[in-house]
């Protein structure tokens, strides 16, 4: 899966008569900045 090999995550939720919720989380990378003493 997709969200697997960004170290994420991927899940469903279903509510019967309404439909379903999809959600994904995928990590971010520290902007190239955040590396640069203050």
């Amino acid at each position: 899966m997709v969200a697997e090999k960004h170290h994420g995550r991927a899940w469903v939720q279903s509510f019967p008569g309404q439909g379903a919720k999809f959600t994904i989380i995928l990590k971010t990378a520290p902007a190239a900045n955040d590396n640069i003493p203050a």
